[in-house]
């Protein structure tokens, strides 16, 4: 016999498992739908599930939306002075980064079976990198380097997949069985290695670090720190120099301090070698001879930084004054000035300073204690990627770090309603 509590648990598990399929559907969307669809389609997803369902918003993920608008209005004082075609690409990259926070949010607020959540998050990073290796083997010719390149990237929040299966607890760990796990890690961890990708290798250690407790206090923080320091000179002192007519993936990885680091030098292969560092110089330079009132506010929406001569950037074209560059701050900094940089940095620290549960019990559950690591990783993780590729505002690639940490906010809520 079929009672009412039999029916109503047979629809909560279809609803998880239905919202936990288009959880995973849309924050791999954007690989194979242009960025201004993928937009529409979130902008979307946002109505409906906020007109149908009615779901109460956690006031940390309006606090990290009002941080952001907080960083842009200071822009629109001055938006009549630039190109009103790059102020529209600013508002959108903005706007993109807020829709992706409350799409992950809304979504994830109407499963309550997180681990259902967490196991169909996994398997879709599994289903992604499975692809770019089918694509890395199908366009490697002589050099592995240049068969990553025409592979494409792999995004973000496959660097939290790969951490969740490898150390996810309670909850949060990858529930299947020990074969298809090990199957999942290694097409993963090839992936990964194969990918060549300094930023997503970075941030996938990162997240790591922090699913395994390693930044849960200040002296676990400072050890750890201490000990990556120590590790990092080691094996910098051993890679093999950069060397521009032979480039390697280890040459790649030396030359990363050199290649955010600020260059004056007008050097046409050094500003090549070091590019992100030369276009935050110049940045750096803008800033420094701008009034007091731009360096407080900003030059507005649509500004840019003036590279102070033509680049041949390949393919016939050249630019001179950049909208966007790979260094976040300075990007913020030109457009919002030091008022907007503020803002933009406690926007990247949200999941740690809204994302803890309301409820301090003692002993912590694994769930809340999951929930503060993902939290702190999240934060570090888009720290991090702000200064090598345009962090929350990057074109796509970011999109999946800004979902969960929507959804972070709901597990948060689910947590405190368990407890």
């Amino acid at each position: 016999m079929i009672t009412s509590k039999s029916l109503q648990l047979r629809r909560e598990q279809k609803r998880n498992k239905i919202n936990s399929l288009i959880f995973a559907t849309l924050i791999a969307l954007n690989l194979v739908v242009p960025e201004s669809l993928y937009s529409a389609i979130l902008l979307v997803t946002c109505i409906i599930y906020l007109t149908f369902y009615k779901t109460k918003i956690h006031k940390g993920l309006k606090a990290q939306t009002l941080l952001l608008c907080a960083m842009v209005a200071p822009g629109l004082l001055l938006i009549g002075q630039n190109e009103v075609n790059n102020a529209l690409k600013d508002v959108w990259y903005v706007a993109k980064a807020v829709l992706c926070l409350l799409c992950g949010y809304l979504i994830a607020s109407r499963i309550k079976n997180t681990q259902e959540l967490i196991k169909t998050f996994i398997w879709t990073c599994f289903i992604v990198c499975s692809f770019y290796l089918i694509n890395y083997f199908v366009a490697f010719n002589d050099s592995a380097m240049q068969a990553a390149y025409d592979s494409g990237s792999i995004p973000m929040f496959c660097c939290i997949g790969f951490g969740l299966a490898i150390c996810g607890q309670g909850n949060y760990r990858f529930d299947t069985s020990k074969p298809l796990k090990y199957i999942a890690l290694a097409v993963m961890g090839a992936a990964f290695l194969l990918s060549f990708s300094r930023s997503l290798q970075g941030t996938f250690l990162i997240f790591l670090l922090s699913l395994a407790g390693l930044f849960d206090s200040t002296k676990k923080t400072a050890v750890s720190l201490m000990l990556l320091t120590m590790a990092s000179i080691t094996i910098y002192s051993i890679l093999p120099e950069y060397n521009q007519n032979d480039v390697s993936f280890l040459g790649k990885i030396k030359n990363s301090i050199s290649e955010v680091s600020f260059t004056k030098s007008y050097d046409e292969q050094e500003i090549t070698t070091n590019w992100r560092g030369f276009e935050a110089s110049q940045a750096q330079k803008q800033f420094e001879s701008a009034s007091t009132f731009e360096k407080l506010f900003g030059r507005g929406l649509g500004a840019t930084v003036d590279l102070g001569f033509y680049v041949h950037m390949g393919e016939g074209l050249t630019y001179r004054h950049l909208p966007i560059l790979h260094n976040a701050y300075y990007q913020v900094l030109t457009k919002f000035g030091l008022l907007g940089l503020f803002f933009y940095a406690l926007f990247i620290l949200g999941p740690i300073l809204f994302g803890s549960t309301t409820k301090n019990k003692k002993p912590e559950s694994a769930e809340a204690i999951n929930i503060r690591r993902a939290s702190i990783g999240l934060a570090i993780s888009l720290a991090y990627t702000s200064v090598t590729i345009t962090g929350a505002f990057n074109k796509s690639l970011v999109d999946g770090l800004l979902f969960i940490s929507g959804a972070l906010y709901a597990l948060i809520l689910n947590s405190n309603k368990k407890n």
